[in-house]
């Protein structure tokens, strides 16, 4: 099962322009069987989606992109928004656990923004780490997938799409499928999953305009 971790919408992300209708046409078309849309910290565009998926038969999944004060966690399970910055990531992770929810560290080594960097190695309770983001040079993708090697933490793909085009360039190959968030949460921490990559070139037109080449993502 494709899944992409780590998707924007303009519904409740500034920095975003993608629209959920058209994203959830341009997952299909690509190949994607979910998406997990996680919206700086906050429930309120996924809930918007995954209603909007509902409509669709595309399976929608509900996250946040967390900024705690070291760092971003993509967190599955939580119910209540979370204030940008004012909790520590031990706090953040502490509260995915009494949830019962699970915690990804994101794009931990990304320098141009806030980010988790070594703190990855003295924090517990998160369950994978993101080493494959669309949005961080792959030098600093290779610093996240070795860290997740000497932690002995699976590693998660993910878009980080703000812009349609972007959404599936790295996504995560689940070896079960899931429903809902609980069966996410569950495969999270079960940890059977690999990072993956999108090999085509990407059109910088939107999915459906005519003349665009897109590859399907391969199953």
């Amino acid at each position: 099962m494709n899944i992409d971790m780590h998707v924007h919408t303009n519904i409740s992300s500034a920095c975003s322009c993608i629209d959920i209708c058209q994203m959830i046409d341009y997952a299909r078309y690509i190949g994607l069987d979910a998406i997990c849309v996680t919206d700086h910290d906050t429930l309120h565009g996924a809930r918007v989606a995954h209603k909007i998926g509902r409509e669709k038969n595309f399976l929608i999944l509900r996250g946040m992109e967390v900024n705690a004060v070291e760092g971003d966690f993509l967190v599955f399970g939580l119910e209540e928004d979370i204030e940008e910055g004012k909790f520590t990531a031990k706090e953040v992770l502490q509260m995915v656990s009494s949830a019962g929810g699970a915690a990804i560290a994101a794009h931990p080594y990304r320098r141009f923004e806030r980010a988790l960097g070594d703190k990855i190695f003295s924090l517990t309770d998160y369950h994978a780490i993101e080493v494959k983001n669309g949005n961080t040079p792959g030098m600093l993708n290779e610093m996240a997938r070795n860290a997740a090697l000497q932690l002995n933490l699976p590693g998660i793909g993910g878009s980080d799409a703000h812009r349609l085009n972007e959404v599936g360039r790295y996504y995560t190959r689940f070896k079960t499928p899931v429903k809902n968030e609980r069966e996410l949460i569950e495969a999270i921490k079960l940890g059977e999953y690999e990072a993956m990559t999108r090999t085509d070139e990407y059109s910088s037109k939107l999915a459906g305009v005519k003349g665009i080449s897109i590859q399907k993502v391969n199953k």
